[in-house]
């Protein structure tokens, strides 16, 4: 079975199985910052979504300059697939398998444009398999990461089972220090840190 025929197979079990199944957990796909900030923040993203990508090549730079570095919180990104919702998983399956998980999300959400362009021309496969190799990954390792059913069930379920919990309707969607916020209300740098300082002050 090829790389994405098994994850297309993964999927529809995920699909099939999601009413019966517990609530699964929640995979950190990266983590930015130390855990003992003030403020926790659990980032939704999906590698598909156009609005993810500007959130991490535009605002994400700022964050860390002004808030993550200086300790005052911390960032970890999760997945929350969205159309099209195998491409998405398939993203998120190499950010999780890749040894470098930031090189990873980086080149993932930084030329998304350039991956969207290559699966409308057929192929979406050699954007990950470049990704996984830039990010540590061999091309075995690559191909047993992509043809994981259980880590595709996983972080399709756990995306779905979040979005339930905590009322998202889109993403990019957040969590501050456990308290949901839309991404709407998170636009520039002046919203992350009235919102840092607020949830600082709790």
């Amino acid at each position: 079975m090829t790389m994405l025929l098994s994850l297309l197979a993964a999927l529809t079990l995920a699909q099939a199985g999601a009413e019966t199944a517990p609530p699964p957990g929640q995979t950190d796909l990266v983590t930015l910052g130390e855990a003992d900030a003030p403020v926790i923040v659990h980032a939704y993203m999906s590698p598909t979504c156009p609005h993810c990508a500007d959130f991490y090549r535009d605002a994400l730079p700022l964050i860390e300059k002004d808030l993550i570095e200086p300790g005052k919180m911390q960032l970890i990104i999760r997945g929350l697939p969205s159309q099209p919702v195998g491409m998405s998983v398939a993203g998120m399956m190499v950010i999780e398998c890749a040894p470098d998980s930031r090189a990873a999300a980086d080149r993932i959400f930084n030329q998304q444009h350039e991956w969207i362009e290559q699966a409308k021309a057929g192929d979406p496969k050699p954007f990950l398999e470049e990704t996984a190799a830039e990010a540590g990954l061999s091309a075995e390792e690559t191909e047993i990461c992509m043809t994981d059913q259980a880590l595709a069930e996983s972080l399709y379920n756990g995306g779905g089972a979040a979005a339930d919990a905590y009322g998202f309707t889109g993403v990019p969607s957040f969590l501050v220090n456990g308290e949901p916020v839309g991404g709407d209300k998170l636009t520039t740098i002046d919203d992350w840190r009235a919102v840092v300082e607020a949830a600082s002050d709790e």
